[in-house]
């Protein structure tokens, strides 16, 4: 099984290369499963459900935090390091940036239950993650 070392950094199995390389296919500039920090919101659709919305993660936070159903880390702290030096430093920061504006509005959002406001952050997020250029215009 290949492995990958660069310098004094943790190595990454085949496996993992082979995962996170396929979450960047096409050109991609950000971990195509980092979506994941987006696509949970599609449960929010009633407004009992919009109630309990929480902030969301950062890029490396969600990573950093992510559990398996088992309570182990599902990101192992080499896959991280790994899809931080493919990510690039602009996207993840576009994407940061998507992250607080939602995060900002989500009190706004649930006084009016905004089921459309939600699905809109989604659509943004999902431009900015699988857009192979400059995803600029999908933040504010």
């Amino acid at each position: 099984m290949g492995i990958e070392q660069t310098n004094d950094k943790p190595l990454v199995s085949q496996h993992i290369k082979e995962k996170v390389d396929s979450g960047f296919s096409g050109g991609r500039k950000l971990y195509g499963d980092l979506f994941n920090v987006w696509s949970r919101l599609r449960m929010f659709t009633y407004p009992e459900k919009i109630q309990t919305l929480q902030p969301l993660p950062h890029y490396r936070q969600y990573m950093a935090e992510a559990k398996s159903s088992g309570g182990e880390s599902r990101y192992p702290q080499a896959e991280i390091d790994y899809v931080m030096r493919l990510s690039d430093p602009i996207s993840v920061a576009h994407f940061d940036q998507l992250i607080d504006e939602f995060n900002s509005k989500i009190e706004g959002i649930k006084q009016i239950n905004d089921v459309a406001g939600i699905q809109t952050f989604i659509d943004r997020a999902n431009t900015l993650v699988y857009k192979k250029s400059d995803a600029e215009e999908c933040v504010e």
